[in-house]
């Protein structure tokens, strides 16, 4: 389940395709409305699997997605490595030393709770970790550019 909300998160550019009426389902837009009364530059995208609203709030950028019954599924936001657990920054600070952090993602999974993800390069190599609250971290994806 976290392997299909972290590739959510992720995806730079989704194919979509929108539900037979294109709208928003009202109780995933009621809630958005309710939580998030302040959002800028909302971008909804619907697909047979969720629905995705990216958005900017309290000046971060965050997704929240919804099932197909407007129930949330899970929320992230962008954050910085010094919001990861101290215990995954010394582990990315010693193991990963020679990588480069390009992305941080914190995900909030209505089934599975808190965790992280960084993604790191080095060279032709990309890796991103999944990172658990506690600060353990394994290898969630391994690519090469």
């Amino acid at each position: 389940m976290k392997k299909i909300f972290f590739a959510l998160c992720l995806a730079v550019a989704m194919t979509t395709a929108a539900f037979a009426d294109g709208k928003v389902n009202a109780k995933a837009l009621n809630h958005f409305k309710t939580n998030f009364k302040n959002a800028e530059g909302v971008e909804w995208k619907n697909n047979a699997d969720y629905t995705r609203a990216s958005f900017t709030w309290n000046n971060q950028h965050m997704e929240v997605f919804y099932d197909e019954n407007g129930e949330i599924l899970a929320s992230s936001r962008a954050i910085t490595l010094k919001e990861l657990p101290i215990n995954a920054q010394a582990k990315l600070d010693g193991k990963y030393s020679e990588y480069t952090a390009t992305e941080a993602i914190e995900l909030n999974s209505e089934k599975d709770g808190m965790s992280y993800y960084v993604s790191l390069v080095k060279d032709n190599t990309k890796l991103v970790l999944q990172i658990a609250t506690d600060g353990s971290m394994s290898i969630f994806k391994k690519s090469h550019l």
